[in-house]
């Protein structure tokens, strides 16, 4: 098969986030040129070409989700597995992108729609399939998955970010090179508000630093 971006099985995209109000209030601006009609921004003399572009000038944030999520889920459907992961530094608006609580602004998270399309999916199919979920929540800071650390968010005896001395996950590796997290906790749902229970709980239980960048660094 002829290695073209249509047939590429890993997708990049930017996401623009809107200015906070302190950055707004300090003077702060846009420093990325999105490029009409294309998937490209610049930065100066800089030009950076992804395979999407959401927000400040590219396409519509609410697009994110049916271009970039969608196919994964149907994937997910028919067997696959799939990832969506945000990569950024603090502040540049990981947490706004993937979504905690959709109570916390207009703004709704691809995490919330992609549970919402899970049960829709589940309620369709339900007579001809039975689907059995389970939930784990994990954390592992920069620093700490270096160090092959990480955490297990929803774990008893873990309340607003302090472990209580709950050890670190331990990550193990089998002979055929995958990945395993050797106790995390599983969590079985059935219902949206079930699923949405352990993100709000694993949410509350993750490491909060403030830093000069923001507040509510995560």
């Amino acid at each position: 098969m002829e290695n073209s971006p249509e047939n590429c099985n890993v997708k990049v995209a930017l996401h623009i986030r809107p200015l906070l109000r302190h950055e707004s209030q300090n003077g702060g601006r846009e420093c990325l040129d999105v490029v009409p009609g294309a998937a490209q921004v610049l930065m100066g003399s800089h030009s950076f070409i992804f395979d999407h572009v959401y927000g400040g000038g590219g396409s519509p944030s609410k697009n994110m989700f049916q271009e970039c999520a969608v196919p994964l889920l149907d994937a997910l459907f028919q067997g696959y597995n799939g990832t969506v992961i945000a990569y950024g530094q603090t502040g540049s608006g990981k947490t706004y992108t993937m979504g905690t609580s959709p109570k916390e602004s207009s703004h709704t998270g691809l995490m919330f729609q992609v549970m919402n399309s899970i049960f829709d999916k589940i309620q369709k199919l339900q007579h001809e399939s039975e689907f059995q979920l389970h939930v784990s929540f994990i954390e592992g800071l920069d620093f700490k998955i270096l160090k092959e650390e990480v955490r297990d968010l929803l774990e008893s005896g873990i309340t607003n970010g302090n472990p209580e001395n709950k050890h670190p996950l331990q990550i193990r590796k089998a002979s055929d090179g995958a990945l395993s997290l050797s106790g995390s906790t599983e969590v079985s749902v059935s219902t949206h508000k079930e699923m949405s229970a352990c993100l709000e709980q694993g949410c509350l239980n993750r490491s909060v630093a403030s830093t000069d960048m923001n507040n509510q660094s995560r």
